[in-house]
């Protein structure tokens, strides 16, 4: 999953929140993987905690629909998630990697058939805690 602002004057998120709806259910998040550059040492697997410092939770919720709910956000000291942004329409400023999404298949998946999984209902905030708009762009949530 990746995380941009729209433009460099682009407000970057500090807070995100998303829900993952699985086709049918079919499949559910098993974990959270986001390795340091250059390093087998994986914050997300090993403390629940982006490379940024965010602490990651997850829950699973009922409404509208079956799906897991995600959160990133920090505590103490205000900080970016990351520091990506775009540059033009396909280019980037900064890592907009901010974790990979690992799931468990409930189900046998035929390659003709792939699983879809929408993150939905996303709620992003900036260093007010203000609330930034947001969508989802192929793998990757722009904030505006």
């Amino acid at each position: 999953m990746n995380l941009v602002a729209s433009s460099e004057q682009g407000a970057i998120a500090n807070g995100l929140q998303f829900d993952l709806v699985v086709t049918n259910g079919a499949a559910s998040l098993s974990s959270l993987s986001c390795p340091l550059p250059g390093s087998p040492i994986d914050m997300c697997a090993l403390a629940s905690v982006l490379r940024s410092g965010h602490t990651i939770a997850t829950s699973e919720v009922d409404a509208p629909e079956e799906a897991t709910r995600v959160m990133f956000f920090k505590a103490s000291e205000m900080t970016n998630i990351n520091d990506a942004f775009r540059t033009g329409e396909e280019t980037v400023a900064g890592d907009p990697h901010v974790a990979n999404l690992n799931f468990t298949l409930s189900v046998n998946v035929d390659a003709e058939a792939p699983l879809e999984v929408e993150l939905v209902r996303i709620i992003a905030s900036d260093a007010n805690a203000d609330g930034l708009p947001a969508e989802v762009e192929g793998n990757t949530v722009v904030t505006n």
